[in-house]
């Protein structure tokens, strides 16, 4: 009787874990090919409108009418020794543009300046297709209120942005309407160095211009429809990048149930462990593709599919966990050998349940509560009842400076930044305490906290004698999901940073392979330090 429930558990167990991998991974699908095609679409729009922001600035140049009328007269005459210091050094000194082209009435090239040659009597570079756009637009405009043309060309063989109009007196007698006017040009050449400026304003950091097109790319054409070129970038697929991570979990699920449907009895409780263990890790590659989102400011995005996956995620493990005591009362004193299974489930399902609520926690704002403190008498306490969490091979030394010096601090939050601290060099040195030492464990590991008292406020720091952290992972270290821990989520520094931010101040770090870490910890104060000294 009690090995036909056990297998009846099971059974749900097994059928509910395959419910769940499907829900999950129709959501995930759906989720990849909207992302993707949501991140491509933003992205577009981000490179178009900064080309357009790039040719408005320069028809903002060209038509400036404060001096047309000098610029008129000296373009009649030719007059060089006008243009030379007025129009000229637009170009040649302050380098506002790179390329300005003067044009007599009927719209012949006479004179040239750019970054390239500086001032170029030459004006043959211009070649006859783009001279004739340019004649055929401006003929077809008024006498007044000519607007600014803008275009894509190749000139010099290089792609280029130009901007061009007719130059006709500002002052009060009007031209006749049939009168030849001179014209100029400006442009900029669309060198890598500018083109990635534009890309680098919408985080997007390989905008380039291509001669090949691609499934994302912007063509680039001047005025009558030639290609001038692609704009080009390596698009962020976000959905793809949760998809990948996702589906090795879930294949590994999906193999693991099948093979525990065929146990009877006893194999029950280790298809709820199996269940378990696999749809933890499918939750958490999945939530840490999503974190990666934040790089590209879609924080808002990534709450809301936190809390879907948490809600999905939530109701199998409550099930696995009824199911898997149930299994152990049945089950208990069989001589099975279950217990460690059924212990393990346990243990995944806490740590399931811990990711869950750490990534709620990281991706909602609540407001502060914040009160006055003494540093130094809270700093004792808290370091106190964190070092005893700690292994107790790690020693832990707090040497206090700031005397009566107080702030206004959410205590709890805080609270978590120091323990985070702590933690993070305890794990660096020793390893994580329940999964045994590092092969690299630091032979006498020492933390140092110190507080003191600065220019920029109250500070606290941190320092372990563990390996250090590689200048590669010192860039990465504050981004979310960045961890180089097998056991990490690579949430605890970036939500570290985000309390010390709210409460006006910040988190650095310093680190030398071979030498340890100092990260220090600043929030504004104002008070007179007074040294003494305690021991965590």
């Amino acid at each position: 009787m009690r090995h036909t429930l056990a297998s009846r558990i099971g059974l749900g167990v097994l059928l509910a874990g395959l419910l769940s991998i499907a829900t999950l991974l129709s959501g995930l699908l759906y989720m990849s090919s909207r992302q993707n095609e949501q991140a491509l679409a933003a992205e577009r729009q981000m490179v178009a409108g900064g080309m357009l922001a790039l040719a408005d600035t320069l028809v903002k140049l060209d038509q400036d009418y404060a001096w047309w009328t000098d610029l008129y007269v000296a373009a009649e005459r030719n007059d060089l020794e006008w243009l030379k210091p007025n129009a000229a050094t637009t170009v040649t000194e302050n380098q506002t543009v790179d390329l300005l082209v003067l044009f007599d009435a009927n719209t012949v090239p006479i004179h040239a300046w750019d970054t390239e040659t500086g001032e170029n009597p030459d004006t043959s570079f211009l070649d006859a297709e783009f001279l004739q756009m340019i004649r055929s637009d401006l003929a077809a405009q008024p006498m007044t209120k000519i607007p600014v043309r803008y275009t894509y060309a190749r000139i010099r063989g290089k792609p280029a942005l130009a901007a061009y109009t007719r130059v006709y007196t500002t002052e009060e007698t009007p031209v006749a309407e049939g009168t030849p006017l001179p014209a100029f040009m400006m442009g900029f050449y669309l060198t890598e160095e500018r083109i990635a400026a534009v890309g680098a304003t919408y985080l997007i950091g390989d905008l380039r211009i291509a001669e090949e097109s691609s499934e994302n790319a912007i063509q680039l054409r001047d005025r009558l429809g030639g290609e001038i070129g692609n704009l080009s970038w390596t698009a962020s697929r976000p959905g793809t990048t949760i998809l990948k991570k996702a589906m090795v979990p879930l294949a590994v699920i999906t193999l693991l149930l099948l093979a525990i449907a065929a146990v009877a009895g006893g194999a029950a409780r280790r298809q709820a462990a199996g269940i378990i263990a696999a749809e933890a890790e499918a939750k958490r590659a999945a939530e840490k593709a999503q974190e990666e989102l934040v790089k590209k400011a879609k924080l808002a995005q990534l709450g809301e599919l936190t809390a879907t996956i948490a809600h999905e995620i939530r109701n199998p493990l409550a099930a696995v966990r009824t199911s898997a005591f149930l299994l152990g009362r049945k089950l208990a004193n069989k001589g099975l050998g279950v217990e460690a299974p059924i212990d393990r489930i346990e243990q995944g399902i806490k740590r399931c349940d811990k990711i869950i609520s750490q990534l709620i926690d990281y991706t909602r704002s609540r407001n502060l509560e914040c009160s006055d403190a003494a540093v130094d008498d809270w700093l004792a306490r808290v370091a106190e009842e964190e070092a005893a969490q700690l292994p107790e091979q790690v020693k832990v030394e707090c040497t206090l400076g700031l005397g009566t010096a107080t702030a206004a601090i959410d205590a709890p939050r805080m609270r978590r930044v120091i323990a985070n601290l702590l933690l993070n060099a305890s794990e660096a040195m020793v390893g994580k305490a329940k999964e045994g030492a590092i092969d690299d464990a630091t032979a006498s590991p020492l933390i140092k906290i110190e507080s003191r008292q600065t220019a920029r406020g109250i500070e606290i720091s941190v320092t372990d004698n563990g390996p250090g952290i590689t200048p590669e992972n010192l860039e990465r270290i504050f981004e979310p999901l960045f961890t180089t821990k097998s056991f990490g989520t690579g949430l605890g520094l970036p939500a570290s940073v985000n309390i010390l931010e709210r409460h006006g101040g910040g988190l650095d770090v310093a680190s030398t392979p071979g030498s340890g870490a100092v990260f220090t910890m600043w929030i504004p104060a104002a008070a007179a330090p007074q040294a003494k000294s305690r021991a965590a």
